[in-house]
Parts: C-alpha cells; sequence; structure tokens
C-alpha cells in the first residue's frame, strides 16, 4: 500500500472544477493572466535535445506522441525498450555550458513579451538551477 501524504492529492480528492465551486481568487487571477496576453513557456531539459514532446513518447498507450516523423523515434527503428533506455540517458549528454538566462530574459523583453515561465524541475528528474548573479541594468 502506498503512504498517504497530506501534502499530495488524487484524482478521486480534487474538488469538482466548476465556476461555482471554484476559490473566490481564482476568477480575479485568471482574469489578470490573460491580460498579459504575450509570453513563453521554456520547457527546457535533457529532452530538448531530441525533437520530441519530453517524456510523453516514453508511455507506451500514448502512441500520438510518437510521430513516424519524430526523427529520435525513427532512429531508434521505433523501439520502445531502446527509445526509453536512450531518453533515460540523455542527462548524460545534456550540457548546456553557454546557458545565458539573461539574455533569454533581454530577448523576451526585447520581443514585447509580459511573462517568461521555465520548467526548472521536471517529473523525468531533471533540475535546472542557475545561481543568481547581480546584474548592472
Amino acid at each position: 500500500m502506498t503512504e498517504q501524504r497530506s501534502d499530495n492529492t488524487t484524482q478521486n480528492q480534487m474538488p469538482d472544477v466548476t465556476p461555482e465551486n471554484q476559490p473566490p481568487w481564482l476568477a480575479e487571477r485568471l482574469k489578470w493572466f490573460t491580460s498579459l496576453q504575450f509570453g513563453v513557456l521554456f520547457h527546457w531539459g535533457p529532452c530538448s535535445q531530441w525533437d520530441g514532446y519530453g517524456s510523453w513518447p516514453l508511455v507506451p498507450a500514448d502512441k500520438w506522441a510518437r510521430k513516424d516523423d519524430m526523427k529520435c523515434w525513427c532512429d531508434r527503428s521505433k523501439d520502445l525498450d531502446r527509445f526509453t533506455r536512450d531518453y533515460w540517458y540523455l542527462n548524460k549528454t545534456f550540457n548546456p555550458v553557454r546557458f545565458d538566462p539573461d539574455a533569454w530574459a533581454q530577448s523576451a523583453e526585447e520581443a514585447g513579451m509580459r511573462y517568461v515561465s521555465i520548467t526548472i524541475k521536471h517529473h523525468d528528474g531533471f533540475c535546472l538551477f542557475t545561481p543568481i548573479q547581480p546584474t548592472t541594468r
């Protein structure tokens, strides 16, 4: 039996998702977010070395995520075991030594974006932490 943790919920514990059952602050928060209109989400980590959909192709039932024109899938002869093994090895080859978050932020700002979101902890275990440097801007 799996230990039940108070900080996790299961699908059966989720409240009914109807407009009447939302917390009072949610509508105002969603209005604020949608008013931003233009931004970017970076889902970046070892899996970004490939042309796939993050870790979705690893799920046997998610055949939609293993398209016949996906190079990383076809290069492994459409063999799910081989694909899975090589996916989990990507952390050995991901070495973003030239990652420059300030340049990314500057580009987003210059493009007129009003928000940037970056995945820093993904369910595949990859964590992206960058030391905070004082800026001169």
